[in-house]
């Protein structure tokens, strides 16, 4: 479970890294905001980095919960 949610996360992660850059890129072509082409790459790629950011976050707790059966020693 950890891991395919890792492996989802780090997807998310990195897809929502590409759509963003390219739409950032293309924000800088006026031409191509007369189309609205930029936000099309940014609406889904800003979404898929706080859903990969979350993933990955969701992932660390999880793991972190096992790692240590005996309980936290700051307890």
């Amino acid at each position: 479970m950890r891991i395919i949610l890792l492996v989802l996360a780090l997807g998310a992660l990195l897809l929502g890294c590409l759509l963003t850059a390219i739409g950032a890129f293309l924000l800088t072509d006026p031409n191509e905001l007369m189309f609205g082409l930029p936000y099309i790459f940014l609406l889904p790629g800003i979404p898929l980095l706080i859903l990969g950011s979350l993933g990955l976050w969701l992932s660390h707790r999880l793991t972190r919960s096992h790692a240590n059966p005996q309980g936290d020693p700051y307890d």
